[in-house]
């Protein structure tokens, strides 16, 4: 395993987390269910510090041996294919949350006037998902290509 596919696998790590985190937070789950919450952010929480620390090792690996990563042209391939698809993926968010505003100035407010669901709030939960699912995209794509071989 390359150390460009370590530095991946550590992203897609940190990013599912934070984003899994986000959503139990502020979504939640049913309050019926507290301790299937507290596991699951405890669960985030740990694959987050986890991914931090081997990033984190890797930059002092890095910083000790005082070169950089070695990026072959598949490399930069596979980071080109990866960003394309995240791309892709936020512009289409970007249009269908740009749709949403469009739609509710025209239609009135579609009773959404309280809580998560109040326009800003919903807007910016949106931009913030769809920002960490383009991460995740990214990343997913470089991982199928390095696992492809």
């Amino acid at each position: 395993m390359s150390k460009k596919e370590i530095y991946v696998w550590a992203s897609f790590g940190s990013t599912t987390a934070i984003l899994g985190y986000y959503l139990i937070t502020v979504f939640g789950l049913s309050e019926a269910a507290p301790e299937v919450t507290a596991r699951l952010e405890s669960l985030f929480v740990r694959v987050f510090l986890i991914a931090f620390v081997i990033e984190i090792g890797l930059d002092v690996f890095r910083s000790i041996n005082k070169k950089e990563i070695y990026a072959d042209e598949r490399d930069k391939q596979i980071e080109a294919r990866g960003t394309k698809n995240a791309y892709y993926f936020l512009v289409g968010a970007i249009f269908v949350v740009a749709g949403h505003e469009i739609l509710n100035s025209f239609f009135g407010n579609l009773n959404l006037d309280t809580g998560y669901g109040a326009l800003p709030y919903l807007t910016v939960h949106l931009l913030f998902v769809s920002a960490f699912l383009g991460m995740m995209i990214k990343s997913a794509t470089q991982l199928f290509f390095y696992l492809r071989g």
